[in-house]
Parts: structure tokens; C-alpha cells; sequence
């Protein structure tokens, strides 16, 4: 497969991975908001006016903070020849945690802190990871098949 073309793929796949993972994120952390609690927390309308930002704001964070373990993930899937879309999900996972904790590093920010967060963000990295898969890791992976011979072709 040609190099740019290999690229371009990746690239696709982060971008498809990113938006899915923020998106699925923002579910899962801002869901609980949407629970009918008689004001305590805001009514259960409340969330819609919070979404765009927080998927905006988290788009950004995601693709600057994930970027490196990302073209981690990338690396190893190559050298081990990664064919399955659940080891990409658990890297994207991982990467989660790897982005929080490169954040927190940059930020001075103390995990335990944002743990509600960081739990809609493995979740959300473990959907990444898969939209990523099914976006651009399977065409990846696809090459790696050993092509199957005729016993006529191997004789020769």
C-alpha cells in the first residue's frame, strides 16, 4: 500500500475515531444531568444547552491530548500486526488515560479530581478505538491477510 495512501488512511480513521469518542463521552458524562431531579441539578432540558460546548471543547482536547498515544496505538498495531477491531478498542481505552494524564501534566490538574470524566473517556476511547477499526483499521488490516495459493501456484 502506498505510503501516502496509507497515511491519508490513518488520518481518516483519527478523525473518525475522535469525533466518536468525544461524542460518546459527552453521553455518558452529561446523561446523568438528564435525570428528572426536581431542579436539584438542573432540570432534565438542561443538558441540551450544554452539549455543543462540552462536544466542541472535548473535540479539541481529544485531538491534541490523544494524538500521541494514538500514533502509539498506530505503531504497535503494525509491529504486532493488529487484524481485530477489539484490540484497537482497548488501545483506544488506554490512549483515554494516557490523554488525561498527559493533560493533567500540561494543566497541573489532579486526576482524582475529574474521575467522572475520566470514566465517560474509556468509555468513549473504547467506541474510538472500534470507530477507528471499522473506519480505517480494517482496510489497514486487510493487507496483512496472507493470500491464500492454489497447491498448482506454490508448486512453481
Amino acid at each position: 500500500m502506498n505510503l501516502w495512501r496509507k497515511l491519508a488512511i490513518f488520518a481518516g480513521g483519527y478523525l473518525v475515531a475522535v469525533a466518536i469518542a468525544t461524542l460518546v463521552t459527552t453521553f455518558v458524562y452529561i446523561a446523568p444531568s438528564a435525570l428528572p431531579d426536581e431542579g436539584r441539578f438542573g432540570s432534565i432540558y438542561r443538558w441540551w444547552a450544554d452539549i455543543l460546548p462540552f462536544v466542541m471543547l472535548g473535540s479539541a482536547h481529544t485531538f491534541g491530548f490523544a494524538l500521541p498515544g494514538f500514533i502509539a496505538a498506530i505503531a504497535l498495531g503494525e509491529k504486532l500486526r493488529w487484524v481485530r477491531w477489539g484490540v484497537y478498542s482497548l488501545a483506544g481505552a488506554v490512549d483515554a488515560v494516557l490523554a488525561h494524564i498527559f493533560y493533567a501534566q500540561v494543566v497541573g490538574n489532579n486526576l482524582a479530581d475529574v474521575w467522572p470524566l475520566l470514566v465517560a473517556s474509556i468509555i468513549g476511547g473504547f467506541v474510538g478505538g472500534a470507530a477507528y477499526w471499522w473506519a480505517a483499521g480494517r482496510f489497514i488490516a486487510r493487507r496483512r491477510k496472507p493470500k491464500i495459493t492454489s497447491p498448482a501456484q506454490s508448486e512453481s
